[in-house]
């Protein structure tokens, strides 16, 4: 009967560790949603605000040119005018607003080391499960002149993506991500031992819909592209073959100013 028990026990024990580690990983699944969720959020009406910029700015001259009689047309084609710029206006206000409401986490400069290790927590169970060991050597004092969000998509996208290679293929797992210093950036690699990026994928990584991955939507690399140029940073890829992948972000560096605030 003891014996019985403790096999009992045992076998409780490791269900409910399991049950807590699904737990866990839903947990972590839907941060990284959330996360992912506010920059691209952030990013898409980013792109709308310029494109409206873009309409605004134009029928903006034309309506003072057309109401200082330097721009002849019928009185309906110039009402016409107006409205397309009143509306493109309240168009351009909404989007501010809405990139307002939207963000949760808009940190700047960060702590690169932050942002890493917050991603670290996010994907602690699905690595420890795939046994893939994940090596960080940042900084601390280094700062970034990006949203801590836009830092955290970013080394987030690049980590899952290198989850995924190894797990592709097959091999003892080990994902590094580094980072150096020089004037004005902070470069930051995410080197995966994984299968490569494939041939054919190379030229067009960064384009919306493009994924070397069946169950993956190409948004992930495309955003990130996006969410990094629009604060002046970059992402590159730096080698790719048989023996694994490696990305490089470049983000601005914060300025002093900045860092002692």
């Amino acid at each position: 009967m003891v014996r019985l028990a403790r096999i009992t026990d045992v076998a409780i024990s490791r269900l409910v560790s399991a049950t807590a580690l699904k737990t866990l990983e839903q947990a972590a699944d839907a941060q990284r949603g959330l996360v992912a969720v506010a920059v691209t959020t952030g990013t898409l009406l980013h792109q709308i605000a310029n494109l409206t910029l873009d309409i605004t700015e134009p029928t903006t001259a034309l309506v003072n040119a057309y109401h200082q009689g330097r721009f002849k047309c019928p009185v309906e084609y110039g009402r016409l005018l107006e409205i397309g710029n009143q509306s493109a206006e309240q168009l351009l206000g909404l989007v501010r607003r809405l990139g307002g409401i939207t963000r949760s986490d808009a940190s700047r400069p960060c702590s690169l080391l932050d942002a890493m290790n917050q991603c670290k927590d996010l994907f602690k169970i699905s690595l420890m499960q795939m046994q893939i060991q994940l090596e960080i050597d940042i900084t601390p004092e280094w700062k970034v002149d990006v949203p801590f969000d836009v830092a955290v998509f970013a080394l987030a996208n690049l980590i899952s993506n290198a989850r995924d290679a190894i797990k592709e293929s097959q091999r003892r797992g080990m994902i590094r991500v580094f980072a150096q210093e020089s004037e004005g950036v902070v470069d930051c690699f995410v080197a995966d031992n994984g299968a490569g990026v494939p041939k054919e994928m190379m030229d067009k990584l960064f384009h919306l819909g493009s994924s070397g991955k069946s169950s993956n939507s190409g948004w992930g690399l495309y955003l990130v592209s996006k969410s990094m140029k629009q604060y002046g940073g970059d992402i590159q890829l730096s080698r790719s073959g048989d023996a694994g992948t490696e990305f490089k972000l470049r983000f601005p560096a914060a300025r002093e100013e900045d860092s002692a605030l």
